[in-house]
């Protein structure tokens, strides 16, 4: 299977599926996924930017672009998803006159070749991405930006691999995972590199661990059967069926509920100014 085949199929299995969008708002709903932090501080308005409008470039079930929306009253918002299914679920979730969700892959073509944007606010989609394209995602961002705009993306490193103690019998089977599923479990690292490439201004990085211990780890547990269970199909072809997947997905899951262990993972906060 090629690259480009394995990371578009990774995001199917879950983006085309209802519970998809269900998952997205309780993963949301949690303290340690709360957008409130990851939209901090974002440039403020000045006077010949009050007009302007602003994007979520994969806004999946739509809430960080309704959160946009409260940032940003009296603007226009966009929300862009590549997912037909997710962007009806958005617009039936987050009604507004001045919300207007759209279906569009940001790799391929923007819907309307005019349009720009005085901010741009992108949340784990950097890591659902084939690697060869991420500089390239970034750079189509850039182009969309007025002069002064601002690019804010948002991703984590660690998913699946920051858990400790890690079970040794899972190692294999893990790396079969990163390797074949598509999925960039370091994506969040990348991002200053690409802002600099993309010749951004002003780039700062704000790196926010999130800790999963104790009480906080079930959470964590719930979401991963989740993540899990929406990726089944994928995961059952890459580590060879059914009965390795349940297998992998039980121990993995149980080394998350022994007393004692951790799951990291860094989000990182990145914007740039054009």
């Amino acid at each position: 299977m090629t690259p480009s085949n394995s990371a578009a199929r990774s995001r199917l299995y879950a983006l085309e599926c209802t519970e998809e969008f269900h998952r997205l708002e309780r993963q949301a709903s949690l303290k340690e996924y709360s957008f409130q932090e990851d939209l901090d501080d974002l440039p403020a308005l000045t006077e010949t930017s009050r007009a302007a409008s602003f994007l979520d470039a994969g806004c999946g079930s739509g809430q960080g672009t309704h959160a946009l929306s409260r940032i940003f009253p009296s603007q226009k918002i966009v929300g862009f998803d590549q997912s037909a299914l997710r962007i009806e679920q958005a617009r039936k979730a987050y009604p507004h006159d001045r919300i207007e969700f759209r279906v569009c892959d940001v790799l391929k073509e923007f819907p309307n070749s005019t349009d720009r944007y005085q901010g741009i606010f992108s949340r784990f989609v950097l890591q659902h991405i084939e690697q060869n394209q991420q500089l390239e995602f970034v750079r189509k961002l850039v182009n969309r930006l007025d002069a002064g705009g601002w690019l804010r993306v948002v991703d984590c490193d660690g998913l699946l691999i920051n858990l400790s103690p890690f079970p040794e019998d899972l190692r294999e089977s893990t790396q079969k995972i990163i390797s074949e599923v598509g999925v960039d479990f370091l994506a969040g690292r990348k991002i200053p590199t690409f802002f600099q490439e993309a010749g951004l201004n002003q780039i700062t990085c704000k790196v926010v661990p999130l800790v999963f211990f104790g009480e906080n780890m079930r959470s964590e547990i719930e979401m991963m059967r989740e993540r899990f269970r929406l990726s089944r199909p994928r995961l059952i072809e890459t580590l060879g069926g059914a009965e390795a997947f349940e297998t992998y997905v039980n121990s993995y899951l149980e080394a998350m509920a022994a007393p004692g262990s951790v799951v990291v993972y860094n989000k990182f906060i990145v914007t740039g100014v054009k």
